[in-house]
């Protein structure tokens, strides 16, 4: 949402019940959601805000990160352990649940688009480098944040979303760049990020969910 306000339904989808998160006016968007459990949640909101909920989205507390502007990829693990990433490129974890975020440094990249951990140590994200030919790249860490390898993928503009369908099978989404019509890219590994192929599609694409490593969306 872009005017701090978020939907929930209990029932399916035929009916939502609109919540009002009471944000500053001038830091309002709401980019990103991930829920541990059916109770507590965790939202990525611009400014460097991050929203938590332990009541089903009933209440939100917001606490202040620190300035690190958009936050794009929140990702939780377990419920303890969790980690941020922002469009300018920082890095954020907390190990209490989100009572303390600590900031884990700008690693390299203009821009990340999501990210998804298998566990509390591993983990990848994907965005884009501006400054090595406009590439698209997925970073890969297996030690909780410490260090990050990332992989350039060649022609790609940038990543705008990832996920997983089990612990050695990861997705990344986006589109290419080097044509007038801008295709998407779906990356896949089969060998927990180690190698990917690709698929290219007419359209970019912006998301993927994938409830198993043969069914996805």
């Amino acid at each position: 949402s872009n005017n701090g306000k978020l939907l929930k339904t209990t029932n399916g989808g035929e009916k939502w019940i609109i919540i009002d998160l009471n944000l500053p006016p001038t830091w309002n968007t709401v980019e990103i959601i991930d829920f541990v459990n059916v109770s507590t949640g965790y939202l990525g909101i611009d400014g460097g805000y991050i929203g938590k909920t332990t009541n089903g989205g009933e209440n939100w507390s917001i606490s202040q990160t620190g300035n690190y502007g958009h936050n794009h990829g929140i990702s939780f693990p377990s419920v303890d352990t969790g980690y941020s990433f922002t469009k300018s490129g920082y890095h954020l974890k907390t190990i209490n649940g989100g009572i303390n975020w600590i900031n884990l440094g700008q690693v390299g990249a203009d821009a990340y688009g999501h990210s998804c951990f298998i566990n509390n140590n591993t983990g990848f994200a994907g965005g884009n480098n501006y400054g090595i030919h406009d590439n698209g790249f997925i970073s890969i860490t297996r030690n909780g944040g410490v260090t990050w390898d990332s992989v350039l993928v060649d022609s790609v503009s940038t990543f705008y979303d990832v996920g997983k369908a089990d612990i050695n099978t990861w997705f990344a989404v986006g589109e290419y760049v080097y044509y007038a019509y801008q295709p998407g890219i779906i990356c896949r590994s089969t060998d927990a990020g180690y190698s990917w192929d690709r698929i290219m599609f007419p359209h970019v694409i912006t998301s993927l969910y994938f409830p198993n490593s043969m069914t996805g969306y």
